[in-house]
């Protein structure tokens, strides 16, 4: 990753970005939910993306908020 940010003492976000693409890790040191959110709206959650990794199956969700 090009670029890392430490969002508090056990939150850190990874990612690399281009003109089309951005790739990210999120790392929780701990057992929770994460979640990542993106809006071209000027940040209003309607019409954002949303990707939710859940913890306990390693699954990851996409969604459209509408």
């Amino acid at each position: 990753f090009d670029f890392q940010l430490s969002l508090d003492s056990d939150l850190d976000m990874y990612w690399t970005a281009d003109n089309t693409t951005l790739t990210a890790l999120l790392r929780y040191q701990g057992t929770a939910w994460v979640a990542l959110g993106v809006s071209d709206s000027g940040g209003l959650m309607v019409g954002s993306e949303v990707v939710l990794g859940l913890p306990n199956d390693g699954t990851v969700l996409k969604y459209d908020l509408t």
